[in-house]
């Protein structure tokens, strides 16, 4: 199981590396484009650079929180170790709780709005 995450790991580096790499050439060619008359304005580069800043904040969150690089605020900078971990275990659970969804209620009000637009559309 270690090495399946360790090779995950290393493929979301390597597309968060290829989102940053490809991220430069769309936003190089708005500036060019904007100043200069010789590059005419492309509009699918405003969405590819949207969507590629879009997937590098994703991945980089996943890579930042297996490698903890993620920012920490330390309210309680002196704890023993022990308290400390509680604290981090805590803290990550607490991660989970606003990632829960209730499908059901959400499933239902779907289903409602796509009732009330199939009305509006067939009348």
């Amino acid at each position: 199981m270690g090495r399946a995450t360790a090779a995950y790991a290393k493929l979301l580096e390597i597309l968060l590396a290829a989102c940053v790499g490809i991220l430069i050439i769309p936003v190089t060619l708005q500036i060019i484009s904007r100043y200069t008359p010789f590059i005419p304005s492309y509009i699918w580069t405003e969405e590819m650079a949207r969507f590629l800043f879009i997937w590098t904040i994703m991945i980089g969150a996943m890579v930042g929180i297996r490698e903890s690089q993620h920012f920490e605020v330390d309210v309680w900078p002196d704890l023993s170790r022990r308290s400390e971990a509680a604290v981090r275990i805590l803290a990550r659970l607490g991660v989970l709780g606003p990632t829960r969804m209730d499908y059901p209620t959400t499933i239902a009000a779907v289903r409602a709005v796509a009732r009330y637009v199939s009305r509006i559309l067939a009348s």
